[in-house]
């Protein structure tokens, strides 16, 4: 008997994947986008994607942000991931999980990312361009030394969708302060501080979830806290922001917390917070 050459060997597998991935492909007369139906269940470090009602084999793969790959499956029903990190340890908030399979006798590809934000793995779409500017929010506040700061979030008249949540930071040169109510108020600050603050917010429009986040620089003048650049400051010393964010949160002994207490202080991008109601 002749040995089979290993290259040879390996193009003949190939090629043969190919007839049978070729030959699904043609008799698959799917219409529709299975990413639109896809779900993840389970937890952080290991989680169950599927197709919802579907009972067809389909190419899997899930990577992190830095591509590293969690998992692959080659024609399966579904997908199993293990979601681990091999630099820190620790598992990924953010995964990006893309399929292939037969549709109208060709071959299709597409993706979701999923966030996980403590609880639960949510699917997270690409934002429009004019989603964000859906969303906004004004300064409500009283001169005359009164430097109680109150931020109004505001929904555009027509906007068809839900906001899930209102997360408000607002940081000094010191120590950060956050609040989860559309109006969020403040009054741990004095005339002479400059803060940044921002505004995130989560939308479900069209049963996707999105993200949309805006930051200002404030500082208070005559008629209270403004934006800076409504007012002519003097004297301003800008916040440094630290781009080195991971978004996860932590405790003062600098362990991973996924449920946040209110009055209770936590670290998130190396800064401090506490809810304060």
């Amino acid at each position: 008997m002749k040995n089979i050459n290993p290259k040879l060997g390996y193009v003949i597998v190939i090629t043969f994947w190919l007839a049978i991935l070729t030959l699904w492909s043609t008799k698959t007369q799917a219409q529709v986008n299975y990413c639109d139906s896809l779900t993840i269940t389970g937890l952080q470090n290991q989680m169950l994607v599927e197709v919802n009602n579907l009972n067809t084999f389909i190419y899997w793969i899930t990577t992190a942000p830095d591509g590293t790959v969690l998992g692959e499956d080659s024609t399966a029903l579904h997908h199993t991931v293990f979601n681990y990190n091999p630099v820190i340890g620790l598992s990924y908030d953010t995964i990006t999980t893309c399929i292939a399979y037969g549709a109208g006798g060709s071959y299709v590809n597409c993706c979701v990312t999923f966030i996980w934000n403590g609880t639960m793995w949510m699917k997270i779409g690409t934002q429009p361009m004019n989603l964000c500017d859906s969303v906004s929010y004004t300064i409500l506040s009283g001169s005359g030394g009164n430097t109680t700061l109150q931020l109004n979030g505001i929904i555009t008249p027509g906007f068809q969708g839900t906001i899930l949540m209102w997360e408000w930071q607002v940081c000094d040169d010191a120590l950060c302060y956050a609040d989860t109510n559309q109006i969020g108020i403040f009054n741990q600050f004095t005339t002479t501080d400059t803060l940044k603050a921002c505004l995130t917010t989560l939308l479900m429009v069209n049963n996707m979830i999105y993200t949309c986040t805006q930051c200002d620089s404030l500082i208070y003048g005559p008629a209270g806290w403004m934006m800076m650049n409504m007012g002519n400051p003097t004297a301003i010393t800008e916040l440094e922001l630290n781009t080195n964010n991971d978004g996860k949160i932590y405790d003062l002994l600098g362990r991973e917390i996924f449920e946040i207490q209110i009055g209770v202080m936590y670290i998130r991008n190396q800064k401090k917070y506490i809810i304060i109601k």
